[in-house]
């Protein structure tokens, strides 16, 4: 099946009652952690996007982000990606996990190296719902993909009154390119790794701030800040 032009990503999340809003962290949170699996996928796939957000709509609340791009069967291929990673229901935990070592024992390079060649000779007429599958697979044996869409899943529950969230892409008309896919409250769950047996996560370019105390003589605990979200602490020795 083609699959059609498109260019803007709908988020429509439910609420059991009538009501317009959405709780501010919930919100900022969740864009974040599907921000996060974005910046991976583009990463992998070589696209260049930039995305905007739009007014958001009454229904519940319903978010549009438009995404800019020299390539627009690239931006396409994006939002179809996005919108079957979250809506598919995930393999169990265990697997995950020993799908990750697996996949870490795999030359990553010469993965991302076919994975940028079928997106680098894209057209409007040769995105299908096969390429989709394929591309797809390889981010689910990601965990840091799993990790992130995981933590989204996990803040939507902790929301009592959201009872579904759907993902829908659209094209520059607003007319429906990608259906919805709808995820009901009862299959949050479903999404988010409760194993503790995590994979090595290793990031050769990672930055990370020092938050120091006084330097002065004697054994003090400093703080180091990971992508602003994880807070790491180590022992440094002053003399």
């Amino acid at each position: 099946m083609q699959i059609i032009d498109s260019n803007i990503l709908e988020l429509h999340f439910y609420r059991k009652d009538e009501l317009h809003i959405i709780d501010a962290f919930t919100r900022n949170e969740c864009e974040r952690e599907l921000l996060s699996v974005i910046k991976i996928i583009c990463a992998d796939l070589n696209i260049d996007a930039s995305i905007l957000c739009q007014i958001p709509e009454e229904g519940g609340f319903k978010e549009f982000w438009k995404l800019i791009g020299k390539n627009s069967p690239q931006l396409t291929l994006l939002l179809a990606i996005i919108v079957l990673i979250y809506s598919r229901i995930p393999v169990e935990n265990r697997k995950l996990v020993n799908l990750q070592i697996e996949n870490l024992e795999l030359d990553n390079q010469i993965k991302k190296a076919e994975l940028e060649k079928i997106t680098n000779n894209l057209n409007t007429d040769s995105i299908s719902s096969e390429i989709v599958e394929k591309i797809v697979e390889h981010f689910e044996s990601d965990f840091k993909v799993n990790w992130h869409k995981s933590n989204f899943y996990k803040k939507l529950l902790s929301e009592k009154e959201i009872s579904a969230i759907s993902f829908t892409g659209l094209d520059n008309n607003n007319k429906t390119t990608i259906p919805e896919k709808t995820i009901e409250r009862a299959e949050f769950s479903t999404f988010i790794i409760n194993t503790s047996e995590f994979p090595p996560l290793i990031d050769e370019e990672a930055i990370i701030d020092i938050i120091s105390p006084v330097l002065k003589s004697g054994n003090f605990h400093w703080k180091g800040f990971y992508e602003r979200q994880i807070s790491i602490r180590f022992r440094c020795t002053a003399y």
